[in-house]
């Protein structure tokens, strides 16, 4: 099953939670408060419709700096 993602991404001054193959963001003031939003929701989709999750974090460089998951993450990973 593929991982649906929620995005943090810098824009400007504030933070943007974008969700794939969605258009809508959601701006916050604080990366904090823009993973928090973030990681809530990815965990609300993955108790709800049982699909995995996941955050990408961009830092305030525009690098990708860390990536969560939630549900169906098997460790070791394979391959």
């Amino acid at each position: 099953m593929a991982r649906f993602y929620y995005y943090v991404v810098v824009s400007g001054q504030r933070w943007e939670v974008k969700f794939d193959g969605q258009r809508e963001l959601f701006l916050y003031d604080t990366q904090a408060a823009a993973i928090e939003a973030a990681a809530g929701a990815a965990r609300t989709t993955n108790q709800n419709a049982g699909t995995p999750t996941g955050v990408r974090i961009q830092g305030a460089n525009g690098q990708w700096r860390d990536e969560r998951s939630y549900g169906d993450d098997p460790f070791p990973p394979r391959g």
